[in-house]
């Protein structure tokens, strides 16, 4: 009975490890999306930056999408320079945000770029950013603390002459 008897309990072991394996292992379909990749849900920011895009350089407050026209980089007026100097030969524009309540917010770009935002007349620091290369109409996204008032988003050390952002709320502070 010696062989005989271990077959059965390597079998079952064989099949509980398949079992774990496949409970574990990503639907089908998700392996192959590289928009899947990002720390959070962005859905809503993939449909406003892969349909059509208003050409402006506001935002209505409660999210959207834009296409930014950009600039040679040396000829844009940042309100304060950039965190991270851009290259020569890069381009860079400016989203401005009327009015944003205090909250977290995500600014989504469809492109490579260095993201920082303005407000008060200093850079808001970012608390949080994810990136995913390959998956289309999306590159990035960076997470920042505002507060109640106006806001402006600079792009800087982008390739073309626009990209399309996207700038949502995620969590309102109460009043």
């Amino acid at each position: 009975m010696g062989r005989l008897g271990r077959a059965p309990r390597e079998a079952l072991a064989l099949a509980a490890a398949l079992a774990l394996w496949a409970a574990g292992a990503p639907s089908e379909g998700a392996a192959d999306d590289p928009c899947g990749g990002f720390k959070w849900p962005l859905a809503r920011e993939r449909a406003w930056l892969t349909g059509p895009l208003d050409d402006r350089a506001a935002i209505d407050p409660g999210g959207g999408g834009v296409r930014l026209h950009l600039a040679e980089v040396g000829s844009v007026r940042f309100d304060v320079p950039p965190e991270r100097a851009p290259s020569n030969g890069t381009t860079a524009g400016l989203l401005r945000l009327e009015h944003v309540a205090a909250g977290i917010y995500q600014v989504t770009l469809s492109d490579e770029a260095w993201i920082d935002v303005v407000q008060g007349g200093s850079r808001v620091p970012s608390i949080d950013f994810s990136s995913v290369k390959g998956c289309q109409g999306m590159r990035k996204s960076v997470r920042f603390r505002l507060s109640d008032g106006p806001a402006t988003v600079q792009i800087s050390g982008a390739r073309g002459v626009g990209i399309a952002v996207a700038v949502a709320p995620i969590r309102l502070e109460p009043p």
